[in-house]
């Protein structure tokens, strides 16, 4: 106890020192910020004048922004440093530390996708009526870095429960308005490479976060309150650089303060529904990682086990997600999915050995679906219901996948680890070949 207080104390004294450093930066990020806002004003201002010169001026500027997307990516970069620093060490915190049931692994993860599914939503429409993005973004990225630290506090699962629930309101404020700039900022053609970019970004982050966690777990093996403390470094990088980004200009139904609904086409609901299907099958990463524990693996195996994962899913990303502009969404996600299911049978019947290429092509399923579902939305979609859309997106997941991890829980608690892992895999065919259905059947949205 002694050697961990002192670690504790240690991590404190640096956070401190970090964040008087970290006012200087951020001051200089207002300001530039501030200089890009000038950009949308102007355009507010041609957008009031008569004639079509505004118009066609602002039309121009949504065309494409590379540079906002770069900028996405860094963010994403920084915040899943953070975040997968800290992630694989809570299911181990639960498990070893707190000496929770399963079932409060599958409460706790459950909760944490079903408010990033209603933050995003709320946050998705408000910023499709106002056209402003860049306010959500950073408030949400802002909350994801608080609810790091709020883990060392815990002492009961409750408490992880309610850090995670901090943590996950931050992701679902800024998701759904981060997807619809980076759909808006993506230039005509390319929404899967954008895509694939900011995801691409996002997993080597993780690929990061998940090095420092080995790291850390093999140099501290019940340091999990101390890693929880170091995570709120770099999220506050991420909240930094959000400064940055663009605001692009407001369409003629954002200026006039027309209330926009939600989208209505039968493409997206058909995007939608079907990832809807899914995700009742899909279940947290938590539980992987918690298997692999279960199989023998140590603390410090269980991450680097992950690392894997986050190294596929980061070189594959951007690939498979461009070539998605090319061949169309659904071949990628009926791929991923089906490789989804290879992993869930695998996972239960494993031995420890099998946890890493399993693992390896978990990443390959994330790398083709993740970003492709969402170009697939935007592709359903104009830009004044995008973030609706987005949020829409965010909203179904949750719920659904609220419903998976609580179901995967009580199935791994009643019937064994097996379980939860087969009916998983069995929603993923399902799924699948519904999917495929849906393609052929020209029902869902075309490439834009």
């Amino acid at each position: 106890m002694a050697v961990v207080a002192g670690e504790l104390h240690a991590v404190v004294s640096h956070l401190r020192d970090l964040a008087d450093g970290a006012e200087e930066v951020l001051g200089a990020v207002v300001a530039h910020g501030v200089e890009l806002q000038g950009n949308r004003d102007a355009c507010h201002a041609r957008m009031l004048a008569p004639g079509a010169v505004g118009l066609q001026w602002c039309v121009h500027t949504r065309a494409g922004d590379w540079r906002n997307v770069r900028l996405m990516g860094w963010t994403s970069f920084f915040a899943d440093v953070s975040s997968e620093m800290a992630y694989p060490a809570i299911p181990l915190f639960l498990k070893n530390a707190l000496r929770a049931p399963v079932a409060a692994l599958g409460w706790t993860e459950g909760t944490a996708q079903l408010i990033i599914g209603l933050m995003a939503f709320l946050s998705g429409r408000r910023s499709d009526r106002t056209g402003r993005r860049t306010v959500w973004i950073r408030i949400g990225y802002l909350l994801a870095a608080i609810g790091k630290p709020m883990l060392a506090l815990a002492h009961v699962w409750t408490v992880v429960l309610g850090a995670r629930s901090v943590d996950r309101i931050g992701k679902g404020l800024r998701t759904a308005s981060r997807d619809a700039l980076l759909a808006d900022s993506a230039p005509p053609g390319e929404a899967g490479k954008a895509f694939g970019l900011q995801r691409a970004m996002d997993n080597a982050g993780a690929l990061v976060g998940a090095s420092l966690a080995v790291v850390l777990l093999a140099l501290l093996p019940d340091g999990y309150r101390a890693i929880f403390l170091l995570a709120f470094v770099p999220g506050m990088v991420a909240v930094a650089l959000t400064f940055g980004l663009r605001e692009l200009p407001p369409t003629p139904n954002q200026i006039a303060g027309v209330k926009v609904g939600i989208p209505r086409s039968k493409p997206f609901w058909w995007a939608i529904g079907l990832v809807a299907f899914f995700e009742l099958g899909n279940s947290s990463d938590a539980f992987l990682l918690l298997r692999a524990n279960d199989l023998g693996l140590a603390s410090s195996a269980t991450a680097g086990a992950y690392l894997v994962y986050c190294l596929v899913a980061a070189a594959s990303s951007y690939r498979l997600s461009g070539l998605s502009d090319r061949i169309g969404r659904a071949p990628l996600i009926v791929g991923g999915w089906l490789a989804y299911g290879a992993v869930y049978v695998g996972m239960a019947f494993a031995s420890s050995v099998a946890v890493w290429p399993l693992l390896a092509l978990y990443g390959l399923y994330f790398g083709a679906t993740d970003g492709v579902a969402k170009a697939l939305v935007r592709d359903a979609t104009d830009p004044e219901h995008r973030g609706q859309a987005m949020g829409l997106l965010a909203l179904v997941r949750g719920c659904t996948l609220f419903a998976g991890n609580l179901v995967a829980g009580y199935l791994w608690d009643h019937a064994g680890h097996a379980a939860p892992f087969l009916f998983g895999a069995g929603v993923a065919g399902l799924a699948s070949v519904a999917l495929l259905i849906a393609w052929k059947a020209g029902k869902l949205p075309a490439l834009s």
